[in-house]
């Protein structure tokens, strides 16, 4: 379901310039930090 719905759409987003990748293998301050910065 991933590859056939969900990673078009990161594509779209992304080539836009409006998509974020944040990873969440980190301590969950920083993971705050950087999605706060996302937002702005």
């Amino acid at each position: 379901a991933y590859h056939e719905q969900t990673s078009p759409l990161a594509d779209w987003y992304d080539a836009k310039g409006i998509f974020h990748r944040i990873d969440g293998d980190r301590d969950i301050d920083q993971i705050t930090v950087d999605i706060l910065q996302a937002l702005e």
